[in-house]
């Protein structure tokens, strides 16, 4: 080969060491595309099924309360710690549930479930979830409200279970005279006004705001007839109602247990009688309420007996049977 062939095929060569190493950035390119490509649809996949276990969470929750309110209700059964109860139940319940994306390593947590302190009328579930494919990590510490309308009160069931089966009908509960025998064994002479008493069996929101609407006596009686429940400082909470206390230190609910209608003509011999608001009559501390019709129908009066705080509260002190 003469020089100009050796300068040729040099030049060629030179040429030819740029196009190489575009070839290789290209392929390197194209790999990394993959990759980046193949991360996405991990991760677009990861969130999709973490989006789908954690709106399965308030479905579970509300699910495993209102089973564990009707075992209450149906086996008179006191539920203890029911939080911890719940806690497991749900953690198993999800567990389960994420059996069915077996591609993904997944971890859930429970880590506490307690009454909401803004609104009584939820339960608050606090929660960790952990999903993995390959070397896509998803983690989330989330909270979650689950709204206790529409669930059984479970709570006469247990304060009453040692006098006799109450019944319910409709969203109403009965008591006959097993009320009346409850207050009468904690020494209260004026258990007889709650003979046939009856109470809300289904926790319902009262709309009524400010409870001092009240003191309108129409609002009073759509309230009582339709069997609101209230928020409340002194009324149990809902997981604490599964636990059988009248009473506790979390912001809880309170509603009102009916006297049967009285005869007109025996209003004015009747003062006063156990307070009718239901932690009252199933706390520890049962305390009397002065007698105020609310309602007239032929020779029946409606009544309620409550005490100055909670006349005051639903804005009817001027309501007080003279």
């Amino acid at each position: 080969m003469d020089q100009k062939g050796y300068i040729i095929g040099a030049t060629t060569f030179l040429i030819m060491i740029p196009v190489i190493f575009i070839c290789i950035s290209l392929l390197d390119l194209f790999h990394e595309e993959n990759i980046i490509n193949y991360q996405s649809i991990e991760s677009d996949s990861i969130s999709y099924t973490f989006k789908d276990i954690k709106r399965n969470i308030p479905i579970f929750t509300r699910q495993i309360i209102e089973n564990k309110s009707l075992e209450v209700i149906e086996n008179n059964k006191t539920i203890n710690n029911s939080s911890q109860i719940i806690k497991a139940e749900l953690e198993y319940k999800t567990h389960n549930f994420t059996k069915n994306y077996d591609k993904f390593n997944t971890s859930y947590v429970v880590k506490s479930i307690q009454s909401y302190s803004d609104d009584p009328f939820y339960i608050e579930v606090n929660s960790s979830l952990w999903i993995t494919q390959g070397h896509v990590i998803h983690h989330e510490n989330f909270s979650q409200l689950i709204s206790i309308q529409g669930l059984n009160d479970p709570l006469p069931f247990i304060k009453c279970k040692n006098y006799g089966t109450i019944t319910s009908k409709g969203h109403t509960i009965n008591y006959g005279d097993i009320l009346a025998n409850y207050l009468k064994n904690k020494g209260l002479n004026s258990s007889i006004y709650y003979q046939n008493a009856t109470s809300p069996l289904i926790i319902k929101k009262c709309p009524y705001e400010p409870y001092s609407t009240h003191g309108n006596l129409n609002n009073l009686k759509n309230c009582l007839d339709n069997g609101f429940f209230h928020e409340s400082n002194d009324g149990s909470c809902y997981l604490c109602r599964l636990e059988g206390k009248g009473s506790c230190s979390h912001y809880g609910i309170e509603t009102f247990i009916l006297p049967p209608p009285l005869n007109s003509s025996n209003l004015n011999s009747i003062n006063n009688a156990s307070c009718c608001i239901d932690h009252v009559i199933f706390g520890e501390t049962n305390y009397p309420g002065k007698l105020i019709n609310y309602f007239q129908e032929n020779e029946s009066e409606y009544v309620l007996f409550l005490e100055n705080g909670h006349q005051s509260k639903y804005g009817i002190l001027n309501k007080i049977k003279d």
